[in-house]
């Protein structure tokens, strides 16, 4: 789990460890020292599970320092799930009939999602809690992915959690995401990524919202999803590597590839600008349909930044027009009173007064409005 920095291995047994790499620095003159260390869940480097009746295929898991969803799938094709809080076992639940030919298993970082998947069809089960000790799956809908010309070979989750990367024997990439219509969230294919057939591997970012491609001959490309635009296309291995990981600050590729690691330092900036993104309305994860949206900042790291400028540009005219639906007439009114009825005393002084206010900017007499004459006005009028 990239985002959360956890790790897991499991026995056929039922034996688990889940574990997190940590590396403190120490620096000392100009000669940093690394200081690498491990830390267990719950401070146990394996945890074995209860009721485990025959060998364990598969497992999926979510985990920090002392609570765990842990999800198995054994040689009788049965699905059980493991819930640990406070280090401690308190629960578990099983679905009710098998489930044949589980090929990948997938849980969310907050154990509330778990995708189930069969070749082309792929189960949606959602964490239902019966108590505060004792919980379950229930299967929410099951969505056919593909079809016999678009036979599916993986699936991946996207930074974030809320899409679905799913990819294809021809090449192509689709994400999907839940969408809320008449009340009830269905998992929608959203875009498509038509990539070369021979793709052999993807890899979600960390934190945004795109992915990395790796093709037989060794070329590299980075999709942003939301912008839909190709930020990064190089060949840079002789060969697709066999396993590929990117650091947390995504600057840096880690591939393995005829037992060598190589370390690969990443250019790619700003793959969320795109002319689509700025100027076209977006399909953004959760949001029931394609909109213009400016959200640039959020609390969270997975956060889909949404730089839509029309709702800016659109505020802007909108503001200048009702500005000048008011200016203008009071403006050429003005003028004609100046001009026409004002006594040349007054005029003497008015005119060269307004002439040297058009000479100033009006971000600068907004400026003074803002700190000397609302002040002026909230100490003369306070408010009651």
């Amino acid at each position: 789990m990239p985002a959360m920095g956890w790790l897991g291995i499991a026995s056929r047994e039922g034996e688990v460890s889940l574990f997190q790499p940590e590396f403190s620095v120490t620096l000392e003159g100009t000669k940093r020292t690394f200081d690498p260390e491990v830390f267990y869940f719950s401070d146990r480097p394996s945890i074995t599970l209860p009721s485990v009746e025959s060998p364990v295929t598969q497992f999926a898991f979510t985990a920090n320092e002392d609570t765990a969803v842990i999800v198995t799938l054994d040689e009788q094709d049965r699905v059980t799930a493991y819930w640990y809080e406070g280090g401690v076992y308190i629960h578990q639940f099983q679905f009710s009939h098998p489930i044949r030919d589980v090929e990948q298993m997938l849980l969310t970082p907050n154990g509330e999602q778990l995708y189930l998947r069969a070749a082309n069809d792929l189960i949606v089960a959602v964490q239902s809690p019966l108590s505060s000790t004792n919980r379950e799956y229930q299967v929410r809908e099951i969505v056919t992915l593909g079809d016999e010309e678009k036979q599916v070979v993986d699936i991946a989750l996207l930074s974030g959690a809320y899409s679905l990367l799913v990819s294809y024997q021809n090449g192509q990439v689709s994400q999907w995401f839940d969408v809320l219509s008449d009340g009830e969230r269905t998992l929608t294919p959203i875009r498509h990524f038509k990539l070369a057939s021979e793709l052999k591997s993807i890899l979600p970012d960390t934190y945004r919202k795109g992915f990395y491609s790796f093709y037989a001959n060794g070329t590299v490309q980075s999709h942003y999803t939301t912008s839909e635009k190709l930020s990064l296309f190089e060949r840079a291995f002789e060969k697709a590597p066999s396993a590929a990981a990117m650091s947390p600050n995504e600057k840096f590729l880690l591939t393995y590839s005829d037992g060598a690691l190589s370390v690969s330092e990443v250019d790619n900036e700003y793959p969320e600008i795109s002319f689509s993104s700025l100027w076209k309305k977006v399909w953004y994860e959760s949001y029931p349909e394609p909109q213009f949206v400016w959200q640039t900042t959020s609390a969270s790291d997975e956060f889909e930044a949404k730089f839509s400028l029309v709702p800016i540009a659109f505020g802007t005219l909108k503001a200048a027009f009702y500005a000048m639906l008011f200016a203008i007439p009071i403006a050429v009114l003005g003028a004609i009173y100046t001009a026409y009825f004002m006594s040349p005393q007054m005029r003497r002084v008015v005119k060269p007064s307004i002439e040297l206010m058009e000479a100033l900017p009006t971000v600068i007499i907004g400026f003074l409005a803002g700190l000397w004459f609302a002040q002026l006005l909230r100490i003369t009028w306070p408010l009651s």
